[in-house]
């Protein structure tokens, strides 16, 4: 069987392809052998925008500290196998594999499963250089390319005890990441493979079925200074900094004072629950970019929490709609002219009172206007 030319970049291979069942076999073809392999932790490639390429979301470094305790506490406990891809540069196939443990024990190796664990137990490993921390048990690829690497990595269910479920602004990252890589063109079929990556429910027969995720799909496709407004939220919440976000504490036990008190083990990390995406849905069809980045640096500044966020962001709506209505009514071409016309009635607290009283009229007159 003819070999592959060997890549000239460590990730050049990493073309992209449709995801099908074809897809699901050459993943399989690309393991190099039918057992699993030992490694150093050294071996592994966790940092540079090659190490970025084989992550399917961005690490979660409270997730890694959680893994860190428990890893420390039982260290046998982590039992599931890494899925790693083999430095392209050191074998670019499988057919370029060496079996003599003394040449691939040597080799580099991408993470594709297993991203949190392997940096957990390299920051064990360096802290305390116990073996038990270096050791890296795996299964091996190689000539994988960029859509079957992400495949496999969405399809690695790692040890239940360290396993980090999708959150909601995991998915909403994955899907912006393939809406970057699409060029940032939103269309049906990026909708479509966002849904088979995430293994989201959908019905391809069926285009109705997308209707549940659009609210996410309205999120994931922003892109510029909203985009990383939006970024920089998320990251916030992820390590409890936006306002109003509830934080359960551990209670702390009260020492005697004729004891000592015991030496307490670490405890987990409480990580913050699944963000309400409800109080998102303010910003769908807020026509004027600028008032929505004010509202989401807003939220950064912490003078507004995410269900302030919405309520305001529902009201800077129904005043647009007031405005547009009275446009109407009023037989001008233009807000200014109103202004001009009108200026005690379109006063901003006048406005903003219509568009509280009226909120239902003012949507069923806009609807027919």
């Amino acid at each position: 069987m003819q070999r592959q030319e060997e890549a000239d970049t460590p990730l050049a291979q990493f073309e992209t392809s449709e995801v099908d069942e074809e897809t699901q076999r050459l993943i399989m073809e690309g393991k190099v052998q039918q057992t699993t392999v030992m490694l150093h932790i050294n071996n592994l490639i966790l940092t540079g925008e090659d190490a970025k390429a084989t992550l399917v979301r961005p690490i979660d470094n409270l997730h890694v500290e959680n893994i860190k305790i428990l890893m420390h506490k039982k260290p046998a406990g982590f039992s599931a196998p890494f899925l790693l891809l083999v430095n392209p540069e050191d074998c670019p196939t499988k057919f370029y594999w060496q079996t003599n443990p003394e040449v691939h024990q040597k080799w580099r190796y991408f993470v594709v499963g297993g991203n949190h664990g392997a940096r957990a137990k390299k920051a064990l490993y360096e802290t305390y250089q116990k073996n038990i921390f270096a050791q890296v048990e795996a299964w091996v690829y190689a000539g994988l390319t960029k859509d079957q690497v992400r495949s496999l990595a969405w399809q690695h269910n790692i040890d239940q005890e360290y396993r980090k479920e999708m959150s909601n602004v995991d998915k909403i990252r994955a899907c912006h990441a393939l809406f970057v890589e699409h060029n940032n063109v939103r269309s049906l079929q990026l909708k479509w493979q966002c849904c088979h990556e995430l293994q989201l429910k959908c019905d391809k027969e069926n285009r109705d079925s997308l209707s549940p995720h659009d609210p996410m799909f309205q999120i994931a496709f922003r892109s510029g200074e909203i985009w990383d407004l939006q970024d920089e939220i998320f990251s916030m919440w992820q390590k409890f900094e936006t306002l109003g976000q509830k934080k359960v504490a551990s209670p702390a036990k009260k020492a005697t004072k004729l004891k000592q008190p015991k030496k307490v083990a670490k405890s987990l990390k409480k990580t913050a629950g699944d963000m309400n995406m409800g109080h998102w849905r303010a910003l769908q069809g807020m026509s004027n970019p600028e008032q929505m980045k004010r509202l989401l640096r807003r939220v950064i500044n912490r003078t507004l929490s995410l269900e302030q966020m919405s309520s305001e962001g529902e009201k800077i709506k129904r005043i647009v709609k007031v405005k547009r209505v009275f446009i109407q009514v009023s037989g001008q071409k233009t807000w200014e002219e109103c202004r001009e016309k009108f200026p005690e009635e379109t006063e901003g607290l006048v406005l903003a009172s219509w568009a509280e009283k009226l909120a239902e009229q003012v949507r069923i007159s806009s609807e027919l206007y």
